[in-house]
């Protein structure tokens, strides 16, 4: 995924998360930091600044008694506790800092995505809230105010997503961070788990997210390797695929029959998931016929469904369009490009009469003057 400017931080792209699901938004700029006590992710140990955590600092609340979180860290009136939680941060994600120096030159452009936890939205003011997505552009706002109280606000704009279910709120979160950098094997298998629980089949969630089904069965049995296994694959002490082999492989041999297990397909040289590539996606979106690059009808009629194009819409940053929109799209494209070529010929006509008619006087001038 890009790491471009603010599309690294999921602050780029342009097409809502919430825009596929049923439910409704009510928008709250400038929303107190200090009303977000929660963020379901970090909860799950699949959040932002892992290391942060594993020093012993919570993220949003606190992990050991003694050391205040990161989020106490930043917002604090103390000026060396900021200075601690800056330097966490420069420590453990140096990125964040950069991400925060751009929001206060340019701005948030796109609003993170909160539910309630206490209150009402009539009454923010008491309200306690969970952030559903984009946890690391409320960090770069309370980065913002910790690196300069006097200029930045300590707030951050918001939608607070209502009556949404939480199977939808956890497809948001996971369409927000499939954008994420330096996703691991495991962080992967975890997002799609949590689909699982809430019920999407397999062959569901590989219409959703875009993969092949056998590579989202691969993904979801990693949950079943220890779990010393899995912070190996997690580190990349060991590809993925090496580990899923060796556990069937062990499992096969508990059950008795001793059959060598197939190796896991539908991953890269590195053992990750095969995500498309930008060029890819963009041809892909784009089509009204079958392109090159597809190769399975079955595929191309679910690149052709509303929730398909919202993924490869928000993957390439393009406004989402149905397909039958993008058919009409390319139909006017294509008659303002066949006019466009009449009306070139039609020129380039009028300029050759124009040029062999200049030719000609040209001619007779000269057989004028040679005849004087």
């Amino acid at each position: 995924m890009s790491k471009g400017k603010q599309g690294r931080s999921g602050t780029a792209a342009t097409v809502d998360p919430t825009a596929a699901f049923k439910g409704r938004k009510h928008p709250a700029p400038n929303l107190p930091l200090l009303s977000i006590v929660s963020n379901v992710q970090q909860s799950r140990g699949e959040g932002v600044l892992p290391g942060v955590e594993k020093a012993g600092h919570g993220i949003l609340t606190r992990t050991d008694k003694e050391k205040p979180c990161l989020w106490e860290l930043l917002l604090s009136q103390d000026e060396e506790q900021r200075e601690l939680g800056l330097q966490l941060v420069e420590e453990h994600d140096a990125e964040l800092l950069s991400f925060a120096d751009e929001i206060m030159h340019v701005g948030q452009l796109h609003a993170i995505g909160v539910t309630l936890v206490e209150g009402t939205v009539d009454h923010l003011e008491n309200a306690k809230l969970n952030i559903v997505f984009g946890m690391r552009r409320g960090l770069a706002r309370a980065i913002a105010w910790a690196k300069n109280p006097e200029k930045a606000q300590q707030a951050v704009d918001a939608n607070i997503l209502i009556g949404y279910n939480d199977r939808d709120l956890s497809l948001m979160s996971l369409i927000e961070n499939r954008r994420r950098r330096n996703e691991s094997p495991m962080d992967e298998a975890r997002y799609l788990g949590r689909m699982v629980k809430q019920g999407l089949k397999l062959k569901e969630i590989a219409e959703i997210t875009g993969e092949e089904y056998q590579t989202v069965r691969n993904r979801v049995q990693l949950l079943k390797l220890p779990e010393p296994e899995q912070l190996r694959v997690h580190t990349g002490k060991v590809a993925w695929t090496v580990a899923l082999k060796k556990h069937q492989e062990a499992e096969a041999a508990k059950a008795g029959n001793g059959t060598p297990a197939a190796a896991p397909t539908g991953s890269n040289a590195d053992g990750r998931m095969r995500f498309p590539t930008l060029n890819w996606a963009r041809k892909v979106y784009t089509a009204t016929e079958k392109p090159e690059e597809v190769k399975e009808d079955a595929l191309w009629r679910i690149l052709q469904t509303d929730g398909a194009r919202q993924l490869l819409a928000h993957f390439i940053q393009q406004p989402f369009v149905t397909f039958a929109e993008q058919k009409k799209k390319n139909a006017e494209a294509k008659k303002a490009e066949e006019a466009k070529k009449a009306e070139d010929a039609k020129q380039a006509a009028e300029a050759a009469a124009k040029a062999a008619e200049d030719a000609e006087k040209e001619a007779q001038e000269i057989v004028g003057a040679a005849a004087k």
